[in-house]
């Protein structure tokens, strides 16, 4: 089992992943050269899994930053 500085120190990396991916997302979604090749139909699902993608991470960067938050606050550890 994990002690809280090693906790701590996960919960620091993951939210750090999470927010460079949100900017992957980001700059990806409408982006007409990045789906440049593909037909109208697939370049609007690929934005849309983009969008998915961006906002699920997001959610989860929220959960991240509030259990982050509890620990080191003492309410859990």
């Amino acid at each position: 089992m994990a002690n809280k500085e090693e906790t701590v120190k996960a919960l620091k990396r993951c939210i750090n992943i999470e927010e460079s991916v949100i900017d992957i997302y980001a700059r990806h979604i409408g982006s007409s050269l990045f789906l440049s090749g593909f037909n109208e139909k697939d370049q609007a699902d690929i934005d849309n899994m983009l969008k998915t993608l961006k906002d699920e991470s997001e959610y989860h960067k929220i959960l991240y930053d509030e259990l982050l938050e509890r620990i080191e606050n003492g309410y859990i550890y």
